[in-house]
């Protein structure tokens, strides 16, 4: 992961393994992710903000909808359902 973008990744795999409870869903820790990425970009001049920072959060937000899914469920092993 690129240093400018450590915090937001390190609050999302905070996030995924339980570690901090302000999340509900999976969904809603992809989207905390996706507006972390894109507040890096705030401070930035507009055009990188709009060709690097805007187009990087979308990447990877869709990146781990697509491939999260398993993480989410080997990382929170007490929310599943006893058999």
């Amino acid at each position: 992961m690129p240093d400018v973008a450590w915090h937001c990744c390190a609050l999302h795999d905070m996030r995924y393994r339980g570690l901090r409870r302000d999340v509900a869903d999976r969904a809603e820790a992809d989207r905390l992710f996706r507006e972390c990425l894109r507040d890096r970009g705030r401070e930035d001049e507009p055009f990188w903000r709009w060709t690097f920072w805007e187009p990087l959060a979308w990447a990877w937000w869709a990146g781990v909808r697509l491939f999260g899914a398993r993480a989410w469920r080997q990382q929170r092993p007490f929310l599943r359902r006893s058999r």
